[in-house]
């Protein structure tokens, strides 16, 4: 799924949203993985083609699938349900690992 640009983005979101994967982002390379995701531009939609759609599936024009935003304001723009509840999820995983410092101030 990782070669799917616009599904690539939720799908990677809530596998490491579970409990069981997302002490894996300790890994430098998996978050750097997750962060290139997350901000990756994916392929410009010119505004000339802004509001054209593909009159068939599968298009034979391609360039028309793209986006003006990027792919992450994209899916907040368009299904922003599925990206925010993954990220929810996946923040309260992450605090739930946090085992806090000697140094906190008595929370």
């Amino acid at each position: 799924f990782l070669t799917v640009p616009y599904i690539r983005l939720p799908l990677v979101l809530t596998f490491f949203a579970s409990d069981e994967r997302v002490h894996k982002l300790q890994s430098t390379k998996l978050r750097n993985i997750l962060d290139s995701l997350l901000f990756e531009p994916g392929r410009y939609l010119s505004v000339e083609l802004t509001g054209v759609q593909p009159a068939m599936v599968p298009t034979q024009h391609p360039e028309l699938l793209a986006t003006s935003y990027g792919l992450l304001l994209n899916e907040l723009h368009r299904s922003p349900n599925n990206v925010l509840a993954a990220a929810h999820t996946l923040l309260e995983g992450v605090l739930a690992l946090d085992t806090g410092s000697v140094c906190d101030p008595g929370r």
